[in-house]
């Protein structure tokens, strides 16, 4: 076998790793697809990465301008839901923060299967 056949890349967020650090996983060759964002603290993980249809519908050959334009795109709204969660943790809701973080994730997988 040759190269890889998953990769994980994590920004760690220093003031907190918890809420805010973000983990970037390639669901198949890391040359070969694009990566989707996953922060530590949201409240859940989007049914389209847990079931497969994210890894399923992007398996086909995707040229490389279209990942780089998906997580382009990604990178620009996880600075922005992050900014968005920060505010509502300033104000002391923790948990609409970490809904925020879901949120992200959940509108990144419908985007990434459609």
């Amino acid at each position: 076998m040759t190269g890889n056949c998953s990769s994980l890349t994590v920004q760690i967020d220093p003031e907190r790793p918890d809420l805010f650090s973000c983990a970037w996983a390639a669901l198949g060759k890391a040359d070969e697809t694009g990566y989707f964002p996953l922060h530590m603290g949201a409240t859940g993980t989007p049914e389209a990465y847990a079931n497969g249809a994210t890894f399923a519908h992007w398996q086909r050959r995707v040229p490389l301008a279209e990942w780089q334009q998906y997580e382009a795109r990604n990178e620009a709204r996880r600075e922005e839901t992050e900014r968005e969660a920060r505010a509502l943790l300033a104000t002391g809701n923790t948990a609409a923060a970490r809904e925020c973080l879901a949120q992200f994730a959940a509108d990144t997988a419908a985007r990434a299967t459609s």
